[in-house]
């Protein structure tokens, strides 16, 4: 009986631990999912206090309020129908990337998202959208 109940313990403790690594979204796939509800709540959860976007040729450094207002802008004025993750990866100094392409009702944007680690939380520093 008291072997069984270690087990018991044991069992949970892993099904515990697995469902904790499951359960939590990856940045990345939150992010897409924001795009295609036109959602910009988790977006903005995940930017950094400065955030460097880039429309085209014109890339600004905006603070956390003003790049909300930018990102909200671009979203309501591009009607989002779809959301590809193209591409994803980790950078040498740490930093995570991923590119998507956004299927939009006034074309199709390569859109690159890069986050850094600040104090175990992975933050957006740098976006860009560029019209294919």
């Amino acid at each position: 009986m008291l072997l069984m109940k270690k087990y018991f313990i044991i069992f949970g403790f892993v099904l515990t631990c697995l469902l904790s690594l499951t359960a939590k979204a990856d940045l990345f796939d939150e992010l897409a999912q924001a795009f295609r509800n036109k959602n910009i709540s988790p977006i903005v959860q995940n930017l950094a206090t400065v955030v460097e976007l880039k429309f085209e040729a014109n890339t600004n450094s905006y603070s956390h309020t003003q790049a909300e207002h930018v990102l909200r802008e671009f979203i309501t004025n591009n009607t989002i129908k779809n959301v590809t993750i193209m591409h994803r990866g980790k950078s040498k100094q740490g930093g995570q990337y991923v590119i998507y392409l956004l299927e939009t009702a006034k074309g199709n944007y390569r859109t690159f998202v890069y986050s850094r680690d600040f104090n175990g939380k992975q933050l957006i520093v740098e976006m860009g959208f560029e019209k294919e």
